[in-house]
């Protein structure tokens, strides 16, 4: 028996269980408005996607090396294989850690404060009402020049993306994962996907 294929079948198995816990969490919040309920699922599909990363560097290292590195869910790959950039919620801040390229760089962080995660939100429901479905990164920071600075939108549209909120379409053009998802919910839903860190 191939054991490395009977690990690598395992794969779609973990994949297709953490996609059903994301649907039904976005379908507790559409349909019942049970965001405790939401966020519980999430952190579950949160612990799956680890847990998925983990069975795939056991695939793919045929089984040696060091398959117990800690995860880091706001990246998908493990701390020890260059974890940047790595998003999280400080408080009532977006957070974003990175490190320039040079082994001898040091890290940088980057913030937006949820007034500008709001503001952003408030234009992705405009978007929805007028019926645009893709837009671009450009068309949000041409909406809110003035009120937040562009590095802010292209710091919480990554991390919307690394969530699963967004998806891009093309470089530079995104749309929304599920448009039916109430947005009310979107900061509720990235905390619990970045993960709270209040150390970083």
């Amino acid at each position: 028996m191939d054991v490395m294929a009977a690990v690598g079948s395992l794969l779609p198995a973990v994949s297709e269980l953490e996609n059903a816990m994301q649907s039904a969490a976005f379908s507790i919040v559409r349909e019942t408005g049970n965001y405790e309920a939401s966020e519980r699922l999430l952190e579950v599909a949160r612990d799956l996607r680890a847990i998925g990363k983990r069975v795939e560097a056991i695939a793919t290292m045929g089984g040696h090396g060091d398959t117990e590195r800690p995860f880091h869910p706001s990246t998908g790959k493990a701390r020890g294989s260059r974890p940047y950039p790595r998003f999280a919620i400080s408080g009532d801040r977006v957070v974003k850690i990175g490190k320039g390229k040079s082994r001898s760089a040091k890290e940088y962080r980057h913030e937006a404060p949820k007034e500008s995660f709001d503001k952003l939100v408030s234009w992705l429901e405009s978007a929805r009402a007028s019926g645009k479905r893709e837009w671009l990164a450009q068309d949000v920071v041409d909406a809110l020049a003035g009120e937040v600075p562009s590095y802010q939108i292209y710091l919480m549209l990554a991390a919307m993306s690394v969530s699963g909120f967004i998806g891009m379409v093309r470089k530079g053009s995104y749309k929304e994962s599920d448009p039916t998802l109430p947005t009310s919910g979107y900061w509720s839903s990235l905390r619990t996907k970045l993960g709270v860190n209040e150390s970083e």
